[in-house]
């Protein structure tokens, strides 16, 4: 006889005999997971709804070329602090700024750099010493989706 592997329930060949404990042990194993399963689907019921959906903003700058400075930082504005903004360039750059971190992401094909970001309840602001790590190349448009949590 062979048996599953993940739950080590038999498969019978056809010259196995088929013992009443076998069958058993199977239906037994059965009924527990579907009962752990049920358990668990019923909690999620009462949990999900109490989740919400995540709001989103969108927008888009063009990149102006500077970096190497703070002061030169690129600002994204919102209406109240995100859990996350995603980033895409045309370039192929894409950021990741994770609420209130502060440090980002640039995530490029091959290699991550880190953003230095500033988060304020109205805005973020983010720099790196390369333009291309930065978001920030010259003329190149940059898309951006936050990620607001839901409303209570």
């Amino acid at each position: 006889m062979n048996y599953t592997g993940n739950y080590q329930l038999p498969q019978w060949e056809k010259s196995d005999r088929i013992m009443m404990e076998d069958f058993n042990d199977m239906t037994a194993k059965m009924d527990a997971s579907l009962t752990q399963i049920a358990a668990v689907a019923a909690q999620h019921g009462q949990t999900i709804p109490l989740l919400g959906n995540c709001r989103v903003q969108v927008g888009s700058y063009v990149g102006n070329g500077h970096s190497l400075d703070p002061t030169k930082a690129i600002h994204i504005g919102y209406t109240e602090r995100p859990i996350m903004i995603l980033i895409g360039g045309m370039d192929g750059g894409f950021g990741v700024l994770i609420g209130n971190c502060p440090k980002g992401l640039n995530l490029a094909v091959g290699y991550s750099r880190l953003l230095s970001a500033e988060w304020t309840d109205t805005g973020v602001d983010w720099y790196n010493a390369e333009r291309s790590n930065q978001l920030n190349a010259l003329g190149v448009y940059y898309h951006y989706i936050i990620f607001l949590p839901p409303k209570s």
